[in-house]
């Protein structure tokens, strides 16, 4: 995270690449984005996050680009499964029968044109309630709407700010720059600006 610096509404843009670090392991994602919100304590907060990976791999259509609230509105959560605190640990408690975890949630985006291990840069809005994310892969002249959603936070939110990778997962950020707004500036600059 970004060391001393607080913020709640306005626009943030990076260049990201991102790849599984050992590609043969389907565990690994190459999963890479941002945090905002970032709670003192460190134990929660909002992410947007890219898996170039379901960009080009078929049947995965729909889940490339990612919001949560962390911890407990990740994406399982999200897909409609259920989780517990059962002795300081999360246990998935999820009825199989009645949820498929594998269908992609609400609170998930298409991320066109974005691969494992090539640039793209992304942009992301967040006006109040409304966090949104657009994407223009290298080499493209304009950015796409990846996603648009409603915060689970409270449209006041401030917090640390911040990028977001997983392990075993090679990722480069870079040109990162951001713009704070008041809430109703960024709500207009959404309107205007894809």
């Amino acid at each position: 995270h970004l060391r001393g610096l607080r913020f709640d509404d306005g626009v943030i843009e990076v260049d990201i690449k991102s790849e599984r670090t050992f590609p043969g392991e389907s565990e690994q994602k190459g999963f890479a984005g941002l945090v905002f919100n970032l709670d003192a304590a460190m134990t929660g907060w909002e992410s947007v996050y890219f898996r170039p990976h379901t960009a080009v791999e078929p049947g995965a259509e729909g889940k490339s680009v990612q919001y949560v609230r962390m911890p407990m509105e990740n994406w399982f959560t999200l897909r409609g499964g259920s989780i517990a605190v059962k002795d300081g640990e999360l246990v998935d408690t999820t009825d199989p029968a009645k949820v498929d975890i594998e269908k992609a949630s609400a609170y998930e985006g298409s991320a066109k044109g974005i691969a494992p291990g090539q640039w793209f840069t992304a942009r992301f809005v967040i006006a109040g309630s409304k966090v949104a994310a657009f994407v223009r892969p290298e080499g493209a002249r304009a950015f796409t709407t990846a996603l648009g959603v409603e915060s689970f936070n409270a449209p006041a939110a401030s917090g640390a700010l911040g990028f977001y990778t997983e392990p075993r997962t090679t990722t480069f950020f870079r040109n990162a720059r951001y713009l704070p707004l008041s809430a109703s500036d960024a709500a207009a600059w959404l309107v205007a600006e894809p």
